[in-house]
């Protein structure tokens, strides 16, 4: 029992790391949001086209969004998105 505090202050940096992770995925969930409401004024036809297009446009901004990281999450989110788009195509 003489490791109980090691074990306590391993157990909270674990805790702080799974939730500073979780921000980043709220944080690209709000952002993906933002990019359904934009993409929703449009013809439905479009809509997917518009979304894609608004989060590769702020891919390409290299606007630092959340704690200072740049927009490389929404990289990854609109790479899923094209594979979405191009298979909704076939």
């Amino acid at each position: 029992m003489q490791n109980k505090g090691l074990i306590k202050f391993f157990a909270i940096l674990f805790a702080l790391v799974c939730v500073y992770q979780l921000t980043f995925t709220f944080k690209a969930n709000q952002i993906e949001k933002e990019a359904k409401s934009f993409a929703s004024k449009f013809p439905k036809e479009i809509q997917t086209q518009k979304e894609v297009s608004y989060l590769d446009s702020l891919a390409k901004s290299k606007e630092k969004v959340f704690f200072g990281v740049l927009m490389k999450m929404l990289e990854i989110i609109n790479y899923k998105k094209d594979l979405t788009l191009k298979e909704e195509s076939t």
